[in-house]
């Protein structure tokens, strides 16, 4: 396979600044401990799923969804992926839904600048994004769960408002988001002596 180069790929999505465009970083639903994280949806499955009916009659907003790329570079081929389990139930994509192919290998950092609020699961990614000032909504129980650095709805209305722009979410401290991260990241990854 030869790597579509960025921009041609970029151009396929036809970013639109004047939409709420909504990112959702799925994560391998097969992975060992993601179906253990669920909060408002149980597993990832779910989650995606659940995002896309609430937002497929939104045409004021946009929702790009980016499989995890282990789904098809790191896994058995034998399983299916986030993007064929969409497919299936929507042979036709809603015209305010696109899914970005791991095969298009669009790096998930080079899509920040196009993010209005990036959902996920579970994963560090969320993390990533809140450090360079893009909001989150995280749906699953995360490492940073309830410390109010990302909205953690509860129920799918005020999931709703928050994918809609209508709930804001939460403003922390960006210094308290940094140590966290530093512990996370840095001070985690430490050996244990013995």
């Amino acid at each position: 396979f030869m790597p579509t180069s960025l921009n041609t790929a970029f151009d396929n999505f036809n970013f639109d600044p004047d939409k709420r465009n909504v990112f959702i970083f799925s994560n391998i639903y097969w992975d060992i401990g993601v179906s253990e994280c669920g909060a408002l949806y149980s597993d990832a499955i779910s989650w995606v799923l659940g995002t896309l009916e609430l937002l497929k009659n939104h045409p004021n907003i946009h929702l790009y969804i980016k499989p995890h790329p282990g789904e098809i570079f790191d896994s058995s081929s034998s399983l299916k992926g986030i993007s064929q389990i969409v497919r299936e139930k929507y042979p036709v994509l809603p015209s305010n839904v696109s899914i970005i192919e791991p095969e298009l290998k669009i790096k998930t950092y080079d899509l920040f600048p196009h993010i209005d609020v990036g959902v996920i699961f579970t994963g560090s990614i969320g993390l990533e994004m809140m450090l360079k000032g893009i909001p989150v909504i995280s749906t699953g129980q995360t490492t940073h769960y309830g410390l109010n650095f990302a909205a953690e709805p509860k129920t799918e209305s005020e999931y709703l408002e928050y994918l809609l722009g209508k709930r804001e979410t939460p403003n922390f401290n960006q210094d308290d988001l940094e140590l966290f991260a530093y512990f996370y990241f840095i001070r985690s990854n430490m050996p244990w002596i013995l």
